[in-house]
C-alpha cells in the first residue's frame, strides 16, 4: 500500500469521496481511509465517506515524501489484468454523465495504463513518472515480444491521450490526431476480433474531438456520421479506419464555417439538363423509386452524399430538406440522441405524404427509421469539455 499515491490523489482531487479517490490511486478503501486520518488535519472530512484537502502545500510534501526509496516491489508482474481494467474504465467513461466523475475515471485509467507499461519498459521507471508519449513509447514498444500485446498499448496510449484531451478541453492538436490515425489506419493487427471495442472507442473518440456544432441541422448531420462510423467498426473495421482520416478532415471544415441549412444543396447545373448536389443520406430513402438519383461520392462519410439527379428528384428532395430543416429549426431538445428520434419522426410524415406517389417509400422509410432510433441508442462520447465550464463544475 502507498500512502504517497494515496495523497498524490487527494492534492489532485482536492475534494472527494471514497469511491473517486479509489479508483483515482488503485488503492483500498480501509487503508484509504488510515492514509486520510493520519494526514491530518492537512486533509478533513467533509461529509458521509467524503473529505477536502485543507493544506494543500504540506499534503504535497507527505506525497513526495519517501517516493525515491520506493520500489517496483508493488507493480505487476503480470500486465494483463491492469491493462484490461485500463481499457474497461475507458469503455465505462462514455456513458458516465457526470463530467466530473469522468475526467477521475479517465485518470485512473491512465494511471493503470501507465503501470502497465512501466513494467513492460527496458528501464523499468516508477509507473508515476511514465509520459503517455505515443511517439517516444511507439519505438519501444515495436521491440515488444508479443507483436499483438505492442499494438495494444499503442492504441491504449491514443485513446488515453484523446480521452486526456476530452475531459480537460484541451484536445490533442488536430495535426497529430490524423497522423495517429495514419499510424494505425493500415496496421493488420488491429483486425484481431479482441481490438474490435477498443478500435471503437478510438474512432469514437477522434470524432468527438472534431465535433462542436451548435445549430441544430449541423448537430444531426454530425451526430449520424460518428455513430454511423462507430458502427461500421464491427461490420467493417479496415473499411472504418480508411474513411477516419478523411471524416475527421471534413468534419473540421464544417466546424470552421457558420452554420446553414444544407440537408440538400444543389452544386451545379450539369449539361446534359441533370443536377449535380450534396444531399443528408437518409433523405434518399423517401424518393420514389420512378425518380432516379446516382451516387459519386461522400463528402462526409455515414451522413452527406454527392449525387447526380433529373430536376424532378431535386425539387423532391429539396421539399423533403427543408421539411426537415424547418422542424430541427424549432427543435427543443438538446440531446443529440432526442434530435435523431425527433428526425425519424419526421421521416414517418414525410413517408406518409409521398407513399401516394409511390407505396415502397413507407417501407423503405420504415427501415432507415429503425436504424436512426438504434444509431440513437448507441453510447458516444461527448464532444469535448469547454475550459471554461470545467472550472465551474
Amino acid at each position: 500500500m502507498s500512502a504517497q499515491r494515496v495523497l498524490a490523489a487527494a492534492a489532485v482531487l482536492r475534494e472527494f469521496g471514497l469511491a473517486e479517490i479509489s479508483a483515482f490511486c488503485d488503492e483500498r478503501p480501509p487503508e484509504i481511509i488510515a492514509v486520510l486520518a493520519a494526514a491530518a488535519p492537512a486533509v478533513e472530512p467533509s461529509g458521509d465517506e467524503r473529505w477536502r484537502v485543507v493544506d494543500l502545500p504540506a499534503v504535497r510534501r507527505e506525497a513526495r515524501r519517501g517516493v525515491s526509496t520506493m520500489t517496483h516491489q508493488g507493480q505487476d508482474a503480470s500486465p494483463g489484468p491492469r491493462l484490461e481494467l485500463a481499457e474497461e474504465v475507458l469503455s465505462a467513461c462514455r456513458v458516465e454523465p457526470s463530467p466530473h466523475r469522468r475526467r477521475v475515471m479517465v485518470a485512473s485509467a491512465a494511471n493503470h495504463l501507465r503501470q502497465v507499461i512501466a513494467v513492460t519498459l527496458p528501464d523499468r521507471p516508477p509507473w508515476w513518472q511514465v509520459d503517455l508519449d505515443a511517439e517516444r513509447l511507439g519505438h519501444e514498444f515495436r521491440r515488444h515480444l508479443d507483436p499483438v500485446q505492442a499494438v495494444r498499448l499503442q492504441l491504449g496510449v491514443a485513446i488515453a491521450r484523446l480521452a486526456e484531451g476530452n475531459v480537460s478541453g484541451h484536445p490533442v492538436p488536430a495535426g497529430e490526431l490524423i497522423e495517429t490515425v495514419a499510424r494505425f489506419r493500415d496496421e493488420p493487427l488491429l483486425d484481431d476480433r479482441r481490438m474490435r471495442g477498443l478500435v471503437g472507442g478510438f474512432v469514437d473518440l477522434a470524432t468527438a474531438q472534431a465535433s462542436r456544432p451548435d445549430a441544430p441541422v449541423d448537430r444531426l448531420i454530425v451526430a449520424v456520421a460518428r455513430r454511423r462510423a462507430h458502427v461500421q467498426v464491427e461490420r467493417d473495421l479496415n473499411a472504418a479506419l480508411q474513411t477516419l482520416e478523411p471524416l475527421l478532415l471534413t468534419l473540421g471544415h464544417r466546424q470552421a464555417q457558420s452554420s446553414a441549412n444544407d440537408l440538400f444543396q444543389t452544386v451545379a447545373r450539369l449539361p446534359d439538363g441533370r443536377d449535380h448536389a450534396v444531399v443528408y443520406a437518409d433523405l434518399l430513402h423517401v424518393v420514389p423509386a420512378h425518380l432516379q438519383w446516382h451516387p459519386t461520392s461522400e463528402p462526409l462519410p455515414g451522413a452527406l452524399v454527392e449525387v447526380v439527379v433529373e430536376p424532378a428528384v431535386s425539387v423532391h428532395l429539396r421539399r423533403c430538406a427543408r421539411a426537415l430543416e424547418a422542424d430541427l429549426a424549432h427543435s427543443p431538445f438538446g440531446s443529440d440522441t432526442a434530435l435523431i428520434g425527433q428526425v425519424a419522426h419526421v421521416f414517418q410524415e414525410l413517408a406518409e405524404e409521398h407513399s401516394v406517389l409511390d407505396g415502397s417509400v413507407v417501407s423503405r422509410a420504415d427501415e432507415a427509421r429503425s436504424e436512426l432510433l438504434q444509431l440513437a441508442k448507441a453510447p458516444v462520447w461527448p464532444p469535448v469539455s469547454e475550459p471554461a465550464l470545467l472550472e465551474g463544475s
